[in-house]
C-alpha cells in the first residue's frame, strides 16, 4: 500500500498546499529568492509568499511561476 495518496484522494485544500511546496521547492532547487521569482513571474512577492504559505493562489499566478520556472 502506497504512503502517497492520490490527487483522487485530497481534498482540494490539500492538493493545492501540495501544489506551493513542489513550487517552493523548484523554486528553492533553481536558486531563486521569493522576490526573484515574483520579478520573474510577474506576480507580487505578496502573492507569492501567501501561495507557498497557505496554497491560496490565482490560476493565473501558478501558471506564471510554473512558467518562469521552467
Amino acid at each position: 500500500m502506497s504512503v502517497m495518496k492520490s490527487l483522487n484522494d485530497l481534498l482540494p485544500e490539500e492538493c493545492a498546499r501540495r501544489l506551493a511546496e513542489r513550487l517552493k521547492m523548484l523554486r528553492l532547487d533553481a536558486g531563486f529568492k521569493r522576490a526573484t521569482l515574483a520579478l520573474r513571474a510577474g506576480v507580487t512577492e505578496a502573492s507569492l509568499k501567501r501561495f507557498e504559505r497557505t496554497g491560496q493562489a490565482s490560476l493565473e499566478l501558478l501558471l506564471r511561476t510554473a512558467f518562469a520556472l521552467g
